[in-house]
């Protein structure tokens, strides 16, 4: 996205996020540095942020993150790993949490630790990132349940049927990083929002994927009793995993990037200004708001439910969801280290 912007998605998103300008995105230079060595030292000085850079120190430019690719190369191995001792020793309960860890929590973290590496402000430790993850997490998670029983069986719930997940959970989502006002009211750059909201997005989808496999594994296993233990728990096996493996795939384009977008709206919204609960109601932080939102909704939704309609839906929220973030990045990056463009450190 270049200063210039004309016609495309990106313009379009542009005119809905209500800013434009900043960095143009270069595909090829943004992963050059995946394929590179780099030291323990290099990785040491990633996670040791958290003081912030010097405003005249920060390069605008589009970083080059690495660190993320580790991550998801770990998780792919632990995920191969789980799935041929699935395969060679089928009903075996000890492959339980690995197989949990696995899809649930290592990959999408490689995906958050992509968002976390966009931050070039480099303001938000890894402390700060990991309590909102464990906190916020949980937090958003069990909010969500509260409201899914106020709403069970209303008149919204049955007309919105599983879209409306993509309300009730971007806010629970939302409310929970709100809860950190400390961390909130220190944010003042939309990188910072991103970061901060790919984490609690973490949170949210591990425990949700977790409830997942745990339910579907559970429920196979009752459905296919009456087969004996062993080919009930080989079916349990089979189709919990197969679950988790979907969502893990498909992770990149989930709650960690919907929060992101969402959070990082706010925080552009706030800028260097005290955050105060009438930006929930700002214009802009609404149109925001509703990409995200409307995105989930769709994802959710009973159209397209099919396997080819599975891939188109995925194909379109991934597209919107990337083009949102470009433009997002790219302002952040604009204004990294201005006015609204960093947060004191922790």
């Amino acid at each position: 996205m270049k200063d210039d912007q004309s016609g495309g998605l990106l313009s379009l998103v542009s005119k809905v996020v209500g800013v434009e300008g900043g960095p143009s995105f270069d595909f090829s230079r943004f992963f050059s540095q995946v394929f590179v060595r780099h030291s323990d030292e290099e990785l040491e000085d990633f996670l040791c942020q958290g003081d912030g850079v010097p405003p005249d120190r920060i390069d605008r430019e589009w970083p080059m993150p690495w660190v993320f690719s580790r991550v998801l190369v770990f998780g792919a191995l632990a995920a191969l790993f789980a799935w041929l001792c699935g395969v060679f020793s089928p009903g075996n309960l000890r492959v339980v949490p690995l197989q949990m860890f696995a899809y649930t929590a290592l990959i999408p973290l490689g995906v958050t630790v992509l968002l976390f590496e966009l931050n070039v402000c480099r303001s938000i430790s890894v402390y700060t990132a990991l309590k909102v993850f464990l906190a916020g997490g949980v937090i958003a998670f069990v909010a969500s349940a509260f409201v899914y029983d106020v709403m069970a069986n209303t008149a919204v719930s049955k007309a919105l049927g599983q879209s409306e997940a993509g309300i009730v959970e971007e806010a629970v989502k939302l409310l929970a990083v709100l809860l950190f006002v400390r961390t909130v009211r220190k944010s003042s750059n939309v990188l910072e929002g991103i970061a901060l909201g790919a984490f609690v997005g973490l949170g949210f989808a591990v425990f949700e994927s977790m409830g997942y496999y745990f339910r579907i594994f559970l429920l196979t296993l009752v459905k296919n009793s009456a087969a004996g233990a062993q080919a009930a728990l080989q079916a349990a096996f089979a189709t919990a995993e197969g679950n988790v493996v979907l969502r893990a795939w498909s992770s990149p384009y989930g709650h960690m990037t919907f929060s992101a977008i969402v959070v990082g709206g706010l925080i552009l919204v706030k800028g260097a200004r005290p955050f105060a609960l009438s930006m929930l109601c700002d214009r802009r932080f609404l149109r925001i708001a509703m990409i995200p939102i409307l995105c989930h909704m769709f994802w959710d939704s009973s159209f397209l439910n099919s396997s080819a309609g599975f891939v188109v839906k995925l194909s379109i929220v991934a597209v919107v969801e990337i083009a949102t973030l470009i433009v997002l990045v790219s302002y952040g990056l604009k204004t990294a280290g201005g006015d609204d463009g960093r947060r004191k450190p922790d």
